[in-house]
């Protein structure tokens, strides 16, 4: 998130913060000259927002998997003891 609060920032500067609702953009039009490097720039800073959601998803889903595993684990662990006293305490 912090990622694309600076996407934002920098984008500011093309961006007409004058109109009535503030949560509609207006971007002021940029020179030939400028437009080429400003919207390449742009494509750049996006790249880098979206490498970073990559990272964090591929994080979280790390997380998960190592959860699942330590859950299964628990969960066979858990299972033995239980056959484990029912084999010393039958019922009956």
């Amino acid at each position: 998130m912090a990622r694309v609060n600076r996407l934002r920032e920098r984008a500011s500067g093309s961006i007409d913060h004058s109109g009535a609702d503030e949560n509609v953009l207006s971007f002021i039009p940029l020179s030939t000259r400028d437009g080429g490097s400003t919207a390449l720039n742009l494509v750049y800073q996006a790249a880098d927002v979206f490498r970073g959601i990559e990272d964090q998803a591929r994080e979280t889903e790390a997380r998960a998997r190592s959860l699942c595993k330590s859950a299964v684990e628990r969960l066979k662990y858990a299972d033995e003891r239980v056959e484990s006293a029912e084999r010393d305490h039958p019922r009956g």
